[in-house]
């Protein structure tokens, strides 16, 4: 035996161009669907002693301030997705921890509170606001959408509809379809029930798993969808090409999905210094990794081999992650540009740019502080150095 019996899609999938409308990633008129073996990509990387795929959405987040809201569990879609006001959260969150932990040191407490760094400025604000949309557009251009609703689904319930059954003739039968999760992807199963069922998808939040309206959560990833339309629309399969057509991602969800999965991976290297915010990361990885399973293949070698299957591109990622802090592979700033970089050796300070190691090594030289590098995303100026 073997072929497609034992076939393992492991694949993901990108459009070869997006772009934002309404405050949604979606994707662009006249774009193609591509499915990529992302899996694949690691392998090759770790191969050639290379960066892992994930590192491309650590920089994607480069410019934009820090968040700690790494809570395990599903944020629903914003009601208004809006890169501004998303803005004004992230200076909220920022402003609530500064004043929470001046109060603290006023009464002599000890906060609880991951460190987070000051807000940026109002300046670096709009620069940021005008870079972001391109950023992200040409990111997903490479490597698809996060699947953030996917990754968060476990079966969904539609409207009853009358379908064509196999093996039944060809008359139209009543039937409800589910679309669940299983450990090698999506299937659709058909009940032939007479009992009422109301359309619903069971999603993971952050009180944990429960039974929802599709036009709760399940409908606002499908913006194209009239509104009365959206309970009793029949959605296509799960990660099908039909359900790419359809399916688009707040951009505010996205970035900050983005975000606090950039400070996961942070936190795992700041075990020694900040202990809870190891903690902290550990548990937000160990949430998106709960739907990775591993699986066997049968390859074209006619031999078994061993393979992950993930419901989202966040969760491969995560998983990534994972195996690599079991080889020691580290993902660090460079303590003179910022940047993020990764790494196998314990001791490294510098990114791969050689005018950082040399500017490192003249500061030390000169006897200033070269650990002290410059805000996330503002610019470096040059007059000081």
């Amino acid at each position: 035996m073997g072929g497609k019996l034992f076939d393992v899609d492991n694949r993901w999938w990108r459009w070869s161009r997006y772009m934002i409308k309404d405050g949604y990633v979606q994707p662009a008129q006249g774009a193609k669907l591509v499915a990529y073996p992302v899996w694949e990509l690691y392998v090759e990387s770790k191969r050639r002693f290379d960066e892992p795929p994930y590192m491309s959405l650590l920089r994607l987040t480069q410019l934009l301030p820090e968040d700690w809201h790494m809570a395990p569990g599903f944020i629903r879609p914003s009601s208004r997705p809006d890169l501004r006001e998303f803005a004004g959260m992230l200076e909220e969150s920022h402003a609530r921890v500064r004043a929470a932990r001046g109060a603290q040191q006023g009464t002599g407490a000890t906060t609880q509170e991951p460190s987070v760094p000051p807000a940026p400025g109002k300046a670096m604000e709009q620069e940021t606001l005008a870079e972001l949309p391109g950023k992200v557009t040409n990111w997903c251009d490479r490597f698809g959408l996060l699947g953030l609703l996917p990754m968060r689904t476990l079966s969904v319930t539609l409207a009853r509809t009358l379908k064509q059954v196999p093996d039944w003739g060809p008359r139209k039968v009543s039937v409800v379809l589910r679309h669940v999760r299983t450990a090698t992807g999506w299937m659709e199963r058909i009940e032939f029930t007479r009992r009422l069922r109301r359309p619903s998808a069971f999603i993971k939040g952050i009180e944990g798993w429960r039974e929802e309206p599709l036009t709760e959560t399940w409908a606002k990833y499908f913006p194209s969808i009239p509104a009365e339309k959206q309970r009793k629309f029949q959605y296509p399969l799960t990660l099908s090409d039909a359900f790419w057509g359809i399916y688009s991602e707040p951009v505010v969800d996205l970035l900050r999905e983005a975000i606090k999965f950039r400070n996961a991976v942070d936190g795992l290297s700041k075990i020694k210094e900040d202990p809870q915010r190891a903690w902290y990361a550990r548990e937000y990885l160990h949430d998106l990794v709960e739907s990775v399973r591993p699986i066997l293949a049968y390859g074209s070698d006619k031999k078994w081999d061993q393979t992950w299957v993930a419901p989202s591109l966040l969760s491969n990622y995560a998983m990534m992650v994972l195996l690599d802090q079991l080889e020691s592979c580290r993902v660090l700033s460079c303590v003179v540009c910022n940047r993020v970089f990764w790494t196998r050796n314990p001791r490294a300070k510098y990114c791969t740019d050689e005018h950082c190691r040399w500017k490192g090594q003249k500061r030390r030289q000169r006897g200033r502080p070269e650990d002290i590098a410059r805000p996330r995303g503002r610019p470096r100026s040059e007059t000081n150095d």
